[in-house]
């Protein structure tokens, strides 16, 4: 096959990503005001989700791939009108059927889905993750620029992701009766598209306190940092709330048969009401003061300029719509599948970045706290920010963390990165990027602490002949992300947070040495045709085919970190 084709050129490349930019439905959008199109696309996505998100039975294989693909779809589909349509009308203008909206809608989301998936290979592409090339019969195959990456993203995805998977609380609708809920709102007709219901207070709050309980896993930052005119904490309540609001009003509309009116409840589906209602009802459900709810309405409310220059929004960030100055509407599914903690903290960046830049520095003090507090419960010596100077005191960097094991001497310098699960190709890359310059930083400063250990016991208090005899390594520690291989080196491995506590507390209680070479001798990847087996990826748009190698995967079976961890012992070989 490589001698029938030759990888692409960088001018091949654009004329490729031009050819699939011109997939994109212009003329029809701008034939549609924008207002009229924002909401047809919100209800179409309602039953978009509630047709496909069914069929993903609990967190199987395939159901993250395939939710983040209707959350990206939708994220291009509402750039494009927001991008491409008419200008806003009245409500008094609105068309009195939005059928043909609704229709043209679904049919936006299908080609956004397409859309999506070949514009995150190109992005691969261009970013030097994948390499292209041209086939006999046009088709453009590409394959991993490095062939060994594969077990380290499928790592990332089933190991290092915010949601633990071998952790997974219970379903929070497991004390909700569908029926003690129907009797409670009392559903009836009000007009042949439309119904009314009282508000079930008793369901909403059982739900929301269950939610709260489900959601905590979610929640990883410090409760009381400010994120603007309110917390993180707030934050959560608010959201919590929300959450629970839409599920309870989507429940309601799809469920109430026995009301029949046409269309089956799906014309309510999208809440519309004046910004002070919406911070009205939600102070009452939340319990914020007024102008809290309304300042994290304002934040959540969506704003086309973070979506359309520089590094962009994704549209999960921002449930809510203005339609006209005076009319909100929110997407009850943008909230239900959104990590709020992680899309909030991403908005952050665009809203406040000279906050959400000193909130880095807070997440990474705090990690490296608890870090030495876990370090020092297995009896390990620990510094942290050390600053250490080369010639004419030139300072040369800091360690964030030193882990000293003085029974069997061995020392650790490690790097320490808090990601906040990233899941869109740009963030991915950026944090790719910060986790190469970690193994630099480390590898800089384990050879200055190697080369000076008298100055480095010095520094410590210690005494001078400290250090002879010891080993002395490197390592970055990081939550939620590794780097899907695309950042490494042979000798400073990037830890998980999960897998060192996994390898220093249960199910295998062992010292620091062993995490070390464990991650060295990468003993802790899934196998592939025994956790999972890799699958190709073809997407077909606007005459282009794209075909990636052995890209997609699918679980075969879980990974069980009491079994499927392969220790190391302290020569490099594998203890059973």
């Amino acid at each position: 096959m490589g001698g029938e084709m030759t990888y692409l050129s960088p001018a091949e490349i654009s004329e490729v990503d031009r050819q699939i930019d011109d997939g994109i439905p212009i003329d029809e959008l701008k034939a549609i005001p924008r207002n009229v199109m924002v909401l047809a696309l919100l209800q179409q996505f309602e039953d978009f989700n509630r047709i496909t998100i069914p069929q993903l039975v609990g967190n199987g294989p395939g159901h993250h791939e395939k939710t983040k693909l209707i959350q990206d779809a939708m994220h291009f589909a509402m750039t494009w009108v927001y991008q491409y349509c008419a200008a806003d009308v009245p409500i008094s203008s609105f068309p009195k059927s939005l059928t043909k909206h609704y229709i043209f809608a679904f049919h936006l989301i299908q080609i956004a889905e397409n859309y999506s998936v070949a514009w995150d290979l190109l992005s691969l592409l261009r970013r030097g993750a994948l390499r292209a090339a041209r086939s006999a019969d046009s088709t453009i195959i590409l394959t991993r620029a490095s062939e060994d990456t594969g077990a380290f993203e499928v790592s990332d995805s089933i190991i290092n992701g915010c949601d633990d998977p071998y952790d997974v609380p219970d379903n929070p609708f497991c004390g909700i009766k569908l029926a003690d809920l129907l009797s409670e709102a009392k559903v009836r007709k009000a007009s042949k598209h439309h119904i009314q219901y009282d508000f079930p207070s008793t369901s909403f709050f059982r739900l929301q306190r269950s939610l709260d309980v489900h959601e905590s896993r979610l929640f990883q930052l410090e409760p009381s940092w400010e994120a603007g005119s309110y917390t993180f904490s707030d934050l959560r309540s608010f959201f919590v709330a929300l959450k629970a609001y839409c599920c309870i009003h989507s429940m309601i509309c799809l469920q109430s048969h026995e009301v029949r009116v046409a269309g089956g409840g799906l014309a309510d589906l999208i809440l519309c009401k004046r910004p002070s209602a919406w911070a009205n009802q939600m102070t009452r459900l939340c319990g914020l003061p007024f102008a809290k709810t309304k300042a994290i309405i304002d934040d959540l409310t969506f704003d086309p300029s973070l979506y359309l220059t520089g590094k962009k929004a994704h549209v999960c960030y921002q449930p809510f719509h203005a339609l006209t100055e005076n009319v909100l509407a929110l997407s009850n599914e943008l909230v239900w599948v959104s990590n709020v903690e992680r899309n909030h903290w991403n908005l952050l960046e665009k809203l406040r970045p000279t906050l959400q830049s000193s909130l880095k520095n807070e997440k990474e003090n705090i990690f490296i706290g608890g870090l030495k507090t876990e370090f020092e419960k297995l009896g390990c010596r620990v510094s942290d920010r050390i600053r250490f100077y080369g010639a004419n005191d030139q300072l040369l960097g800091d360690i964030d963390l030193l882990v000293l094991d003085e029974r069997l001497k061995f020392g650790l310098v490690c790097e320490v990165k808090w990601f906040n699960a990233p899941d869109r190709i740009s963030e991915v890359a950026s944090c790719i990027s910060q986790l190469k310059e970690a193994i630099g930083q480390v590898r800089t400063a384990r050879t200055w602490a190697s080369d000076h250990r008298t100055a480095l016991a010095q520094r410590l208090n210690l005494v001078e002949d400290y250090f002879d005899g010891w080993q002395i390594e490197g390592a970055v520690i990081s939550k939620n992300f590794t780097g899907n291989g695309q950042a490494r080196d042979i000798a400073i491995p990037i830890i998980s947070e999960r897998l060192l506590f996994w390898i220093l507390r249960d199910p295998h209680q062992f010292h620091i040495r062993i995490l070390w070479q464990t991650c060295v001798d990468r003993g802790y990847l899934p196998v592939l045709a025994g956790h999972y087996d890799e699958e190709d990826m073809t997407v077909d748009f606007n005459g282009v085919t794209l075909k990636a190698i052995n890209y997609g995967y699918k679980v075969l079976t879980p990974f069980d970190p009491s079994q499927d961890i392969l220790l190391s012992d302290t020569t490099g070989g594998s203890e059973s």
